[in-house]
């Protein structure tokens, strides 16, 4: 075959691309982005086959009627999501709405209490802070810090399951729960510890610092002088003249009482709240990109089945539970610095408030399972002595991420 039969072969299967990729914008037919790749891909894929059939390596081919296709597309698509953008934002937020009014309709029960929890909380931090912040001494600032810090957690928390993504919320109890493990660690011990705890913050701007200064080039920003860089390093050197050399290491804060700069597994461990590791492990999940958690999703009531890349109404039961537990943990701690006989009252109103909240989320979330396996069965009649979620109880006693086997078990 002739260079000139094979130009005119190539030129033919371009005009041919962009012929039909045109016909299809005409027709109305590329309404989404998804539409309109497939409008693209089918354009090149006919016109290049049609044009260079019987024609050897028609890769390269392929990658210029690719080109010519998205040059055309390029414009188009951008008047595309001009003129239709804002009418599919307002889809997926009515049909958002609507899942958010029918997930309300089976959970809201045990939602509303793990707000008023929050609420309680909140306003009983608060008024302690005021009457103990002036005669409050270390302790008492970083507890108060921490509480405050785990009732924003527990706003967040809320607002992730009320919107249907459990995974996350559970993921944010996580931190709710260290700052439950740390605050309760140095509630127990003294002043020293608390204060090592708040000049701790010097060792973390350091190692903050260099990671900055390491990579200020390459994001184009501008470095820390050598001058800030010596004053940071010599604010931590002098903790370490203070405190020892431990300091500097991770969670050296608490060096001292261990004996060795410890983890924070370790510091959990010296805490009453380690039994809750199965937890804190299957909630980090969501937080790292790990095989595990691409194949284990608490929004998913059977695992493997699909993946999640939107809200679901399943999950809420356990990060809904753990943040009852949590808040009323920080709060006692921090209250406790101070005992009082009206605190005695509080913490038994939140514990009450708590154990509601818990049967109220396992209510739904039995219900749930019962709906899903009755829908199940008359899909697949054939399918018998399905899972279904946990059993009756509270957070010890309900859903744990089997690492072994990737599904729901009982402890």
């Amino acid at each position: 075959m002739s260079r000139r039969v094979v130009k005119g072969r190539k030129r033919a299967a371009l005009r041919l691309t962009h012929k039909l990729f045109n016909e299809a914008l005409a027709s109305g037919e590329v309404q989404t982005p998804a539409q309109m790749s497939n409008a693209i891909m089918r354009s090149v894929l006919i016109g290049v086959s049609v044009g260079m059939r019987g024609m050897g390596k028609p890769e390269r081919m392929a990658g210029k009627a690719v080109r010519i296709a998205l040059d055309s597309a390029t414009e188009t698509f951008a008047t595309l999501i001009d003129e239709s953008g804002d009418q599919w934002v307002l889809e997926m937020q009515q049909l958002n709405q609507g899942f958010v009014e029918r997930l309300d309709e089976r959970w809201g029960d045990g939602l509303r209490l793990c707000e008023l929890m929050r609420i309680i909380c909140l306003e009983v931090g608060m008024e302690h802070h005021e009457e103990q912040a002036k005669q409050g001494g270390a302790q008492h600032h970083v507890l108060a810090k921490l509480h405050a810090k785990a009732c924003l957690i527990a706003g967040e928390v809320v607002a992730l399951l009320r919107s249907g993504y459990a995974s996350g919320a559970h993921a944010r109890w996580r931190a709710m729960h260290e700052a439950t493990v740390i605050g309760t660690f140095i509630a127990d011990r003294d002043e020293d510890l608390a204060e090592r705890y708040l000049e701790y913050e010097h060792v973390e701007s350091l190692a903050a610092a260099r990671d900055y200064q390491a990579n200020a080039e390459d994001l184009n920003y501008e470095p820390f002088s050598d001058a800030e860089m010596a004053e940071m390093e010599s604010a931590v050197d002098q903790l370490c003249q203070k405190y020892g050399s431990m300091f500097k290491k991770g969670y050296g804060w608490a060096a001292h009482v261990f004996g060795y700069a410890p983890n924070y597994k370790t510091i959990e461990q010296a805490t009453d709240l380690s039994h809750y590791r199965s937890y804190y492990r299957m909630a980090s999940h969501p937080v790292h990109a790990g095989p595990k958690g691409i194949a284990f999703d608490i929004g998913l009531l059977e695992q493997g089945k699909a993946m999640l890349a939107g809200p679901s109404n399943a999950g809420v039961a356990d990060p809904g539970q753990g943040l009852c537990i949590s808040l009323t943990q920080i709060t006692a701690a921090f209250l406790n610095l101070k005992p009082a006989a009206g605190n005695v009252a509080t913490l038994q109103v939140l514990l009450d408030l708590s154990e509601r909240a818990g049967a109220a989320l396992i209510h739904a979330h039995h219900q749930l399972a019962e709906d899903d396996a009755r829908i199940n069965e008359d899909e697949y009649p054939q399918r018998q002595d399905r899972e279904v979620g946990p059993p009756d109880g509270d957070l010890d006693k309900g859903r744990v991420d089997n690492q072994a086997e990737g599904k729901t078990s009982t402890p």
